[in-house]
């Protein structure tokens, strides 16, 4: 009977241990002293891609709105990336992370001009599709997933990555 008991508790403390070990840290949600949000909403220099224009503005607003601070947006062109640079890509931009996260998607199945990805990749939050048409429903979601609350966003973490199939 006690080896039952004692195996029951080692084989409880290996789930607990490996549960804690999946789940990732969340992504900085911090808000500065100036009351500036941590992360930067980045869009492609390019004009080519309104959908992916109008998303980083949608995703600026709501976060500046529902979290109750300054979020910046700019082009992948205005500054050089470095470490430690928090950032929310929306569609193609510049970035490395950017096209690994558009490489995953394609990637994922033939058929994907109906697929988007939402994706943590080190100190960047990748939004992106295939088809520029479906930028709008991606952004829907991301919002409507993390961006209504600080808590939603405590639920972002690091190494996420979900792909709409």
């Amino acid at each position: 009977m006690k080896i039952k008991r004692i195996l029951c508790l080692v084989l409880a403390v290996i789930m607990v241990a490996s549960l804690a070990a999946c789940a990732g840290s969340s992504v900085p949600s911090g808000i500065n002293e100036e009351g500036e949000f941590a992360f930067t909403v980045v869009r492609s220099s390019s004009k080519s891609v309104l959908q992916a224009e109008d998303a980083a503005k949608l995703i600026r607003i709501t976060l500046k709105e529902n979290f109750d601070c300054k979020v910046k947006i700019t082009f992948d062109t205005t500054y050089e990336d470095f470490e430690g640079n928090y950032e929310i890509l929306v569609g193609d931009t510049n970035r490395e992370e950017s096209a690994e996260a558009k490489e995953r998607l394609i990637n994922n199945r033939l058929n994907n001009a109906s697929d988007f990805i939402v994706a943590v990749i080190g100190d960047k939050i990748c939004i992106n599709a295939v088809n520029p048409e479906m930028m709008p429903i991606a952004t829907d979601w991301f919002l409507l997933n993390f961006g209504g609350s600080l808590e939603d966003w405590s639920k972002l973490k690091k190494g996420y990555e979900f792909i709409y199939a």
